[in-house]
């Protein structure tokens, strides 16, 4: 019914958090696979190469077919200065800085945010232009996975 499979689940989380931090993507090509859940009718499997305006290039891989990805998991940003990790933590340059990463805390700061922006009239962090771009991503890396090509956009 969500016309995908893994990265449209739950690699969404993935494709909007990297659109937080990196912005919209020029061009993408990506692949996908089903090889361990066969008995669904999308994959279990997605891998997002990006390139961005700058010449940067992110990667995006979501997985249901291992329970062992953990020196994968997370977001990675490596750069000529230093690295930038997010996963059971907040890294930098592979110092421990922060841990406030439980789930039941994720809930709890979004209800805040989403007082804030009721009562308080602040602007969310994320907007529906947000939801858009994540939606193009993901049908644009569906796309070129169906295609085996590369997709551009101008925007």
């Amino acid at each position: 019914m969500s016309a995908g499979g893994a990265l449209m689940d739950s690699g969404h989380h993935l494709v909007y958090q990297s659109l937080y931090l990196l912005g919209m993507p020029r061009a993408l090509q990506a692949f996908t696979t089903r090889r361990v859940l066969l008995g669904m009718e999308c994959e279990d499997t997605a891998q997002v190469t990006l390139t961005y305006p700058d010449g940067s290039l992110g990667f995006i891989l979501q997985s249901w077919a291992s329970s062992h990805g953990e020196g994968i998991n997370g977001i990675r940003v490596l750069g000529e200065r230093g690295s930038l990790v997010i996963s059971d933590a907040l890294y930098l340059d592979g110092e421990k800085l922060d841990s406030d990463t439980s789930y039941g805390d994720s809930f709890a700061h979004q209800a805040r945010a989403f007082v804030d922006y009721v009562l308080r009239d602040r602007a969310p962090r994320s907007d529906l232009g947000d939801a858009r771009n994540t939606l193009r991503i993901i049908q644009a890396a569906y796309e070129s996975a169906r295609s085996g090509t590369v997709v551009t956009w101008s925007e």
